[in-house]
């Protein structure tokens, strides 16, 4: 990923306000069953996430980057306005995805952060490189390429991402249900260099091996 300075515009030091995972009506699951919730709009979409206070955020749908584009282009609109509305605040978008992954027997799922300069192209070029093709925002639809693999599809030159295993510890986390560390998972936590936790104290009491791994 080509470093994106966020603080170029700021003398001294700032906190920002990031949030790495967040779905659309893409996703086929948005809204949890609430079908209402796919009508949004991405103007109102963006209100949520400005009046929420964040300054970015990563949109990661399931197996797909098809709302992109669109939200980036509103965002830009609502940013050029001469008069914004009173909601409004500076949002940056960095494309992303959750890519579920075809990890030995389970299934597991994959943030890939990209550069804000990309796009919806960009994502479903990393997509089709892990063997999805089709069927994107359906979270049961899975990669042709293990862990590992698909981590160096999402970080290699020429798509310069980050990989995050999502929900770590929990439904359909990487660690979801280990106990010890195995020879795979050993390698899969040395592919990636963050994750996100649902519980930051749930291996204070893991086996050793296991516990220093994560």
């Amino acid at each position: 990923m080509r470093i994106f300075d966020l603080t170029k515009t700021t003398l001294g030091s700032k906190w920002w306000k990031f949030d790495f995972h967040t779905h659309t009506p893409e996703s086929n699951d948005y809204g949890q069953g609430d079908e209402s919730f796919k009508s949004i709009q991405p103007e109102e979409w963006l209100q949520k996430a400005m009046e929420s206070g964040l300054d970015c955020v990563v949109v990661t749908d399931h197996n797909s980057g098809g709302w992109i584009d669109g939200l980036k282009a509103k965002n830009k609109e609502l940013r050029d306005r001469d008069t914004k509305p009173g909601w409004y605040r500076e949002l940056i978008i960095f494309p992303g995805v959750e890519i579920t992954v075809a990890n030995s027997s389970s299934r597991v799922h994959l943030l890939a952060v990209f550069d804000p300069s990309y796009d919806s192209q960009k994502v479903t070029g990393v997509l089709g490189a892990c063997g999805i093709i089709s069927e994107y925002g359906d979270p049961n639809k899975s990669t042709t390429t293990g862990f590992v693999d698909t981590v160096k599809k999402i970080i290699n030159i020429e798509a310069g991402g980050i990989a995050i295993p999502a929900h770590i510890d929990g439904k359909q986390g990487l660690l979801e249900g280990i106990a010890s560390l195995s020879l795979e998972l050993e390698k899969s936590l040395k592919a990636v260099s963050a994750a996100e936790f649902c519980d930051l104290h749930k291996f204070d009491n893991a086996e050793p091996t296991l516990k220093k791994a994560v």
